[in-house]
């Protein structure tokens, strides 16, 4: 029975499927040419969103715990300040509080890092 559901399978859903000896394309002369897949325009715009998102995460892990924990969980998380301020064991106020100085921090060291970026790209 599951040999026969799986033959069902594979019968049903081949169209789906490709390898790569089925990305190769005869040409006139009985030879295989290999098909070309463009590049993305946008691998530019890519890599340099991967670099900054490396630059804001080494930021990141380099501020104290403090400064920290609040800001990812409110933004990468997405919590409220209450529920941040329930799991931290901490005071509204002082969730609002860390979320700013981390922001604060996190601005200063990533200036300082673009900064730093642009002096060794001259």
């Amino acid at each position: 029975m599951a040999t026969n559901l799986s033959l069902n399978h594979l019968a049903r859903y081949r169209s789906r499927w490709s390898f790569f000896s089925d990305l190769l394309r005869s040409s006139d002369e009985g030879d295989d040419v290999e098909l070309e897949f463009p590049a993305a325009d946008d691998t530019h715009e890519t890599l340099a969103a991967s670099e900054r998102w490396e630059l804001v995460e080494q930021a990141l892990q380099s501020l104290p715990t403090p400064q920290r924990v609040p800001p990812v969980l409110h933004h990468f998380e997405g919590l409220r300040y209450e529920e941040i301020a329930e799991k931290l064991g901490v005071s509204i106020g002082k969730v609002k509080m860390d979320i700013f100085r981390g922001r604060e921090a996190l601005r200063r060291k990533l200036h300082l890092k673009l900064k730093e970026s642009e002096l060794d790209n001259l």
